[in-house]
């Protein structure tokens, strides 16, 4: 594991000269650095075995996600939280080639849509954590979506979605083989307060 985070001196330079000499690097964590969709890139590109990448608050691109899935096919953890560059497109070209995904956080990304969270839950079936919570966007339809694709899904965070109903996460619920884990419901959206209290608790785990 190298964790570069929180270091914004670290720049698309120095990831450049990372992946030339770490071939066989599997985990890494330049969130909050001076990293952009360039380094990424370059990151992709020279370390083929990453497994695990985060990336929080770092300005990605469509391009440099689509780069990183197609040319890191083990890929299982995904950390793009306040990624302001993240978008449908972004989430259409993780799941076509992120086969292996069970971890995906886009807290905050708010371009996602139902749309794109669609295009995951049909290709990363092996999904068991993801968080979307801030994303505004996020409705039923993509909960709809992600029960009836995602059947291992075991941790969802929901805080702050405001299009989530009750209807949607009977949808979820129905659809994943979800065990229920204690919570707290500050997290969860407002508008799905009267569904059972162990539903709420397992749709909304603790981070």
């Amino acid at each position: 594991m190298l964790d570069l985070s929180h270091n914004r001196r670290f720049t698309d330079h120095g990831l450049a000269a990372l992946s030339e000499r770490s071939a066989a690097l599997t985990d890494v964590d330049i969130g909050h650095t001076g990293a952009t969709g360039a380094g990424l890139e370059a990151l992709a590109k020279g370390c083929p075995l990453l497994a695990s990448v985060g990336l929080r608050g770092c300005p990605t691109t469509d391009a440099s996600l689509g780069l990183l899935a197609a040319r890191c096919p083990r890929l299982a953890e995904l950390d793009l939280s306040g990624c302001d560059g993240v978008s449908d497109s972004s989430l259409e070209m993780i799941a076509w080639a992120s086969k292996h995904l069970v971890s995906l956080k886009i807290a905050g990304c708010h371009a996602v849509s139902d749309h794109g969270l669609g295009r995951i839950a049909a290709g990363c079936r092996k999904l068991v954590r993801l968080d979307t919570s801030g994303i505004a966007a996020v409705g039923d339809a993509a909960l709809a979506s992600l029960g009836a694709g995602c059947p291992a899904l075991a941790e969802v965070n929901l805080g702050d979605c405001g299009g989530v109903t009750d209807a949607g996460l009977e949808k979820l619920a129905a659809g994943c083989t979800m065990p229920y884990s204690t919570s707290s419901l500050a997290r969860f959206p407002r508008n799905t307060r009267s569904l059972p209290p162990c539903t709420r608790r397992a749709m909304c785990p603790t981070w």
